[in-house]
């Protein structure tokens, strides 16, 4: 007998599939070397977009520049349908055609190296004309490449799933504390100025970028930085610098920080990329501050005040890449 597609009715969601969406896959498709791998990279981006939306409606944030699915490199060589729910961790998009629902008992593929590194796997219907996605259901976890779709759980459950994996992480991991610096405590992967610079010629580009820093510098002020690469542009990379100042007010019980986000060139390079964006989020990932790099610029500069617990985030991008990183005072 052929699969009722209505058994699905009450866990399934009806996602439009949007020109920009197709336009969007049809991009990342025509970068592939073969027919075979441009579909799968066309229907593996029109899974992830459809999850990405639904995820939204419900208020879900997520963010597409760190995942392999959005990497040009990584979508190319290995079959991934991934969509990074911040501060949860990756979700699996896998795309199956509605005709698939004809077997008896179908299934969907899921590949091999695709199975770890994930904190649930969605099967995303995709009709014939490729003009509607229907979410089916999703599991939290699969053993073979082959996932029965009488295995999925509804989709009414992945909110409260989702909540449950948010209530178990660390708030804070893989964030930067900076107030914690002011007290000696550095977290990995970040350097002192002297050894992220050197001598010549980073450091003089610095410190002729910004003339005064030296003579004006709070002493109580700590700044550390580390180099950002960016994959398809191995010779493009940026030197990401932050300096955290106390702010000490004697009415006040507790002091707020000034934070200093500098962005500069490295030593093969006089000036940044003139295509470079530097932006500060907030919490939520909304733009609050944003500077980009012209033709001529040695450095990029954001300053701004904030007490002991706000969050924020630095988003440096290049081209059609991204590198963020989040921080807390």
């Amino acid at each position: 007998m052929n699969y009722d597609l209505g058994a699905f009715d009450d866990a399934g969601v009806p996602v439009l599939i949007t020109q920009e969406t197709h336009q969007l896959a049809q991009g990342f498709a025509k970068q592939q070397p073969t027919p075979t791998k441009a579909d799968q990279v066309y229907l593996n981006t029109l899974a992830v977009c459809a999850v990405n939306n639904y995820l939204k409606i419900l208020g879900v944030s997520a963010n597409l520049s760190g995942c392999d699915s959005w990497n040009p490199l990584m979508r190319s060589v290995i079959n991934t349908a991934d969509l990074n729910i911040v501060g949860v961790g990756r979700l699996e998009c896998r795309p199956l055609s509605l005709a698939g629902l004809e077997d008896p008992d179908p299934v969907c593929h899921v590949p091999t190296e695709v199975q770890e590194d994930r904190i649930g796997y969605v099967v995303v219907g995709i009709d014939d004309h490729r003009q509607e996605a229907t979410l089916l259901g999703f599991v939290d976890q699969v053993e073979t490449e082959e996932l029965p779709l009488r295995q999925l759980r509804s989709l009414s459950e992945l909110p409260t799933y989702l909540h449950s994996l948010t209530s178990r992480q660390d708030p804070l991991q893989g964030v930067t504390r900076l107030s914690q610096w002011l007290d000696g405590l550095i977290e990995a992967g970040w350097r002192s100025l002297d050894d992220l610079l050197g001598l010549q010629p980073l450091a003089v580009q610095w410190r002729s970028a910004t003339p005064d820093a030296e003579a004006t510098s709070d002493t109580s002020a700590i700044a550390r930085g580390k180099l950002l690469s960016f994959s398809d542009l191995p010779d493009e990379q940026v030197a990401l610098i932050l300096e955290i100042t106390p702010e000490v007010d004697s009415s006040e019980a507790d002091s707020s920080h000034t934070v200093t986000v500098h962005v500069c060139p490295t030593a093969d390079h006089p000036h940044l990329p003139a295509t470079l964006r530097v932006m500060i989020l907030d919490n939520e990932g909304s733009i609050i501050m944003q500077s980009d790099a012209r033709a001529d610029n040695r450095l990029i500069e954001l300053k701004f005040s904030g007490d002991v617990g706000d969050a924020f985030s630095v988003k440096v991008e290049l081209a059609d890449q991204s590198k963020v990183e989040s921080f807390v005072i």
